[in-house]
């Protein structure tokens, strides 16, 4: 951990980042722009102690191969993280498959990114966008997608720990309603029950 805070290093263009800005604080983050280069990258994550290096826009495949690599080489405790643009599906499984630990959207914005770097952490998953989730993924690949507005309030109902007619009472739906928002919640967030639903939520900030 640097003493600055955890550090994430950016390669790449990512739209979320003020333009000019050499690094951005985000709660107990600082994210760090770094030259897309291996010698650049290498020296990065030496210097801040990094945990993440992302690789955003504008990188091909054999640049991306080579920072993974100097990635690896520079520091055993970083991940890899890459943001892809929509439909990008091909991409997402080829670098689940070259030890990428999440997959993510190109214009999601940087909390939402931080959230799921985190959780990836915590949980020791991969994380990839609902957008670019594939049948072919990995078992141990968690698709990540927002939670609507109703999922929402029925997870905070699980959080108080009410039953499924509690929680219909409250939100003046039936029960069958409420046990197909609950459905939605566990497979959005990759639960097998309630009280894992609960804790990856909280580490996702939702």
């Amino acid at each position: 951990m640097n003493r600055q805070g955890e550090v994430v290093l950016v390669a790449g263009c990512w739209s979320a980042l003020p333009d000019g800005a050499a690094s951005v604080r985000a709660g107990d983050h600082l994210v760090v722009r770094v030259d897309a280069r291996v010698r650049a990258c290498q020296a990065a994550i030496v210097r801040y102690s990094a945990t993440w290096l992302i690789l955003a826009g504008g990188i091909d495949d054999v640049q991306r191969d080579s920072l993974v690599q100097a990635a690896r080489h520079a520091s055993a405790e970083v991940h890899v993280a890459v943001l892809g643009g929509p439909g990008d599906n091909s991409h997402s499984e080829r670098w689940l498959r070259r030890g990428c630990a999440a997959y993510l959207e190109l214009t999601d914005p940087v909390e939402r990114v931080l959230r799921v770097l985190n959780f990836v952490r915590e949980t020791g998953l991969i994380a990839v966008d609902k957008r670019f989730h594939v049948a072919s993924a990995p078992g141990e690949v968690i698709a990540i997608s927002d939670l609507t507005r109703r999922e929402r309030e029925v997870l905070h109902w699980l959080r108080q720990g009410r039953r499924n007619h509690e929680i219909a009472a409250a939100l003046s739906v039936s029960g069958s309603t409420v046990g197909f928002h609950v459905r939605n919640v566990l497979e959005k967030l990759g639960a097998r029950n309630r009280v894992e639903a609960i804790r990856r939520a909280d580490l996702l900030g939702l």
